[in-house]
C-alpha cells in the first residue's frame, strides 16, 4: 500500500509565503509607479536626482528576484519573474530620461535607443529565467525598437498624413517570425512565443486605420483571424485559435460597418448574407459529422436497474512456443 511522503515544512508555511508574495507585488509596484512619476516630474527636479532614484528601482527589483533565484518554490520564481520584468519597465524609464534630451528633441531616436537597451537587459534576463513575463519583455522591447525605427519622422507629418505601412509590415514580420520561432520550441516557453507573435500579428493591420483605410485593415485583420484559427488548429492551441477568432470577428465586423454604414439597404442585404453563410455553416458541418439533432451530444444508453458494468474482456493469452524439434537419429 502507498504511504503517502512526511511534510516536512512547517504548518504556517503557507501563510507565510502568500504574505510575502503579496506583499513583495504591492511594493513592486510602489516602486515602479513612484518610478515613472520621477519621469513625468523630472522637470521640476534635476536629471541626476531623477536618474538616480530610477536606477535605484531597476536595482532593487533586479536583486530582489536575484535573491529567489535558489528557492525550488514555484511562487518564488513567479515573484522573480514578476521582479525582473518590472525591472526592465524600470531601465526602459531610465533610458528615456537619459536619451530624451532637455529640449524633447529627437524622440525617435531616443525612444529607438531606450528599447533596444531595455531589450538587451530583458534578453540577459529571459536567458537567466525563461519564463513567460521574461519573454514578454524581451519581444516588447525588441518590437518597439523595431517600430521606433520605421516611425515616420516627425517633420512628415508637416507635409501630410504620414504613411504607417511600414509599421505594419514591421509587426506583421516580427509577429509571424517569434510565431514560428515558439512552433519550433526556439523560443522558451514556446507556448508564450505562439500566443506573442499571434498578437502582434493580429493587430498589425491596425496601423492602416492610422492612415484611414479601415477597409483595408479590416480585410486583412480577418485574414490572418482565418490563418490563425488553423494554425492553432495544426499546433494544438486553443489561445492562437482564440486569438484568430477575435481577429476574424473583428475585421469582418469592421469591413461591414465600414461598407454599408450609410446604407440601409445594404445593412439589410450584410444582415441575410450574414445569416445564410451562418446556416451554411451548421450544414457543411452537419454534412462532414455524424451529428444527431440539436441539445447536447449523445451520450451511452443508460444501464438496465440492478444491472452490474460489463468487466472489461481480458487479454486473449499468448499462444504457445512451438514444440522444439526432435533431434535427427545418430548415424550407425
Amino acid at each position: 500500500m502507498a504511504v503517502e511522503p512526511e511534510r516536512t515544512a512547517p504548518s504556517n508555511a503557507l501563510d507565510l509565503a502568500t504574505a510575502a508574495e503579496l506583499l513583495g507585488y504591492a511594493g513592486a509596484a510602489i516602486s515602479l509607479a513612484a518610478a515613472a512619476l520621477v519621469v513625468v516630474n523630472s522637470g521640476s527636479i534635476s536629471r541626476t536626482s531623477a536618474s538616480i532614484t530610477i536606477a535605484l528601482a531597476a536595482a532593487g527589483l533586479l536583486g530582489a528576484g536575484a535573491m529567489l533565484g535558489g528557492s525550488e518554490d514555484e511562487r518564488a520564481g513567479r515573484m522573480r519573474s514578476v521582479f525582473w520584468f518590472l525591472s526592465a519597465i524600470a531601465v526602459f524609464e531610465l533610458m528615456v530620461l537619459l536619451t530624451i534630451g532637455d529640449g524633447g528633441g529627437n524622440p525617435k531616436g531616443a525612444i529607438t535607443a531606450s528599447a533596444a537597451v531595455t531589450a538587451g537587459v530583458a534578453g540577459v534576463l529571459w536567458w537567466w529565467s525563461r519564463r513567460s513575463l521574461q519573454q514578454v519583455a524581451l519581444f516588447g522591447a525588441a518590437l518597439l525598437t523595431l517600430l521606433a525605427a520605421a516611425f515616420p519622422d516627425l517633420g512628415s507629418f508637416l507635409l501630410g498624413p504620414p504613411d504607417f505601412t511600414p509599421l505594419m509590415i514591421v509587426a506583421l514580420i516580427a509577429g509571424t517570425g517569434w510565431f514560428v520561432l515558439g512552433w519550433r520550441g526556439l523560443v522558451q516557453p514556446p507556448r508564450t512565443a505562439m500566443v506573442l507573435g499571434a498578437l502582434s500579428a493580429s493587430i498589425s493591420p491596425l496601423f492602416l486605420t492610422a492612415n484611414g483605410d479601415a477597409s483595408g485593415s479590416g480585410v486583412l485583420v480577418a485574414i490572418i483571424g482565418a490563418v490563425l484559427i488553423v494554425a492553432g488548429y495544426l499546433v494544438q492551441d486553443r489561445a492562437v485559435s482564440g486569438i484568430g477568432i477575435v481577429g476574424l470577428l473583428w475585421g469582418t465586423s469592421t469591413l461591414v460597418t465600414d461598407l454599408v454604414k450609410t446604407s440601409d439597404a445594404g445593412s439589410f442585404a450584410a444582415l441575410v448574407l450574414g445569416l445564410v453563410m451562418v446556416a451554411a455553416s451548421i450544414l457543411l458541418w452537419r454534412s462532414g459529422r455524424a451529428v444527431g439533432g440539436f441539445g447536447p451530444p449523445p451520450t451511452a444508453p443508460p444501464m438496465e436497474p440492478g444491472a452490474s458494468p460489463r468487466p472489461p474482456e481480458a487479454p486473449a493469452p499468448p499462444e504457445p512456443p512451438p514444440p522444439p524439434e526432435a533431434p535427427p537419429p545418430p548415424a550407425w
